[in-house]
């Protein structure tokens, strides 16, 4: 999933591919902050292309923690070998 959008830098590049790249959590701030990218297209980016450089967006939004860290755990638990008879506390 991303979103289409078209851009154009101000040396006259376009771009219309928008990809979350990164997304950070703080349990302590309740936000959630979604990194997204510039792409050309969908299929650069399907190719294999980088993304634009110097072309990115940032959105901070609420998150309420307790939901995913509550999927962060249950995931760890089916993923990791390690947690799988881990004790929910």
């Amino acid at each position: 999933m991303a979103l289409q959008k078209d851009f154009e830098t101000d040396s006259g590049f376009t771009g219309n591919y928008w990809r979350i790249d990164r997304i950070e959590i703080s349990r302590f701030d309740k936000q959630m902050v979604a990194t997204l990218n510039l792409y050309k297209s969908s299929a650069d980016r399907t190719a294999g292309k980088e993304q634009m450089r110097g072309v990115s967006k940032t959105v901070v939004m609420p998150i309420v923690v307790n939901d995913i860290l509550n999927y962060s755990y249950t995931q760890a638990k089916l993923l990791d070998p390690y947690f799988s008879d881990a004790v929910d506390v």
